[in-house]
Order: C-alpha cells, then structure tokens, then sequence
C-alpha cells in the first residue's frame, strides 16, 4: 500500500495572482523565497549541482522557504526589474524548536536559522543585452527571530552575466 511507504509531503505549495494592475502579483502558500538569484529555484531545477554559499550555509539545508505572502511588483522600465516583499514562517521540517543548549555558543549556524515570522525583501534586474548575453543583478535582505531568542539578519548582493551558446535557441554551451 502506497499510502504506508510514502513518507513525505509537498516541498511547496502555493497560489498566485498575476497580472494585477501596476504590474503587481500575490503569492500565498508555501515557496521558496526570492532572495538571491537560485534561492527562488527549486534544486531539481538549477542548472548546475552545486549550492551557493549564502543558501547552503545561512538559509538553511533545502533553502529559505516559507509559509506565509509575498507581493511582488515589475517595475515600468524597459528591463526586467522585480521587487518583492515576502511575510512568513519557516516551514515545519525547517523550524527549529526551542531546546535549550548545552551552553550558549555565539556564532552557531544552525541557531541562527529563522524561527518565527521573518520578513525578506529582494529586488532583482535582468538584461538581456542581446539573445547570447544576458546580465542579472540585485539586492537582498531576511529579518527575522532565531532560535537563541536573537535577530538574524542576512543582505546580500547577487551578479550574474549567462552567456549562451545558441542564444534562446536549444542547445549549445553556457
């Protein structure tokens, strides 16, 4: 019986409304946070095997994900430029509970994990210069509770120049 092998659960799960006016959008449910350039990127899906540093280390194994909102809006320029703010908990499987520890450790990764509502805040550009060449860029920010009873705050800024073979064509190197 399946049912009793199956062990497991949704990585996410999430509506979304689009196309709102001012070049809005809602999301509510489950998701993997826009922060950076691959947070937002579900692991079966990068092109590549390895994980950044930022995700791995300071958001957590699988990512940040979160159960909570996000609005996002696309701003009126002639490139891709996208702010979003998103409002959430961590998921269960990444909420870490209030255990107390053996002693106090300052600077201990998995403590600093976000536990209890946070907030992040990312804004990302894209340009294609061309169908071969394309550059992204940003900002980022997560606030928010942890473990020790502290604030965690993590910024970053991310760069990207992809260059493609056979532009959007299939095919080809990267």
């Amino acid at each position: 019986d399946l049912e009793d092998k199956w062990d497991g659960g949704f990585e996410e799960w999430f509506g979304k409304i689009k196309n709102l006016p001012f070049g809005l959008e809602l999301r509510g449910g489950q998701y993997l946070n826009r922060f950076g350039l691959q947070n937002n990127i579900h692991n079966h899906a990068w092109i590549f095997a390895d994980q950044y540093l930022t995700n791995g280390l300071l958001l957590g194994e699988d990512g940040l994900t979160t159960i909570g909102g996000e609005v996002s809006w696309k701003l009126p320029v002639s490139w891709t430029s996208l702010i979003s703010v998103s409002v959430g908990m961590p998921r269960e499987e990444d909420e870490h509970h209030h255990d107390e520890p053996a002693m106090e450790p300052e600077f201990e990764a998995e403590g600093a994990l976000f536990d209890g509502t946070f907030v992040v805040a990312n804004w990302t550009n894209n340009f294609d210069y061309n169908d071969f060449h394309q550059f992204r860029g940003g900002l980022s920010g997560a606030w928010g509770d942890n473990k020790w009873g502290l604030t965690t705050q993590i910024y970053g800024a991310h760069f990207e120049y992809l260059w493609r073979q056979n532009g959007y064509e299939a095919g080809g190197r990267y």
